[in-house]
């Protein structure tokens, strides 16, 4: 399911080739919401954050795959994440770095 969500928002037959741009957009806004989320953690069961951040970990390789020409994009977004689902962790907290 993941894959099947990121090919559609990321792939070749999308909006994002009608529009310029878009593609870049589209995956740079993906990744900042699993970098996001990776800097997080569940607030509502924290026994499910390692699991969250496997996700996001294989959303951004899929992404990665998906988009090989914007691999070496390197700006950096923040996105704002629910604070119902999400609270944020202090980044020495993260057992493994943002990619």
């Amino acid at each position: 399911p993941l894959h099947l969500l990121l090919s559609t928002l990321l792939g070749e037959e999308g909006l994002q080739y009608s529009v310029p741009g878009m593609k870049k957009e589209s995956f740079m806004t993906t990744l900042s919401i699993f970098r996001s989320i990776k800097c997080s953690k569940d607030a509502v069961d924290a026994n499910k954050t390692k699991t969250l951040h496997a996700i996001c970990d294989l959303g951004i390789l899929i992404a990665k795959r998906l988009c090989p020409d914007q691999i070496n994009v390197s700006e950096n977004q923040t996105v704002p994440l629910p604070a119902q689902l999400y609270a944020t962790v202090q980044n020495d907290q993260n057992e493994n770095p943002v990619v």
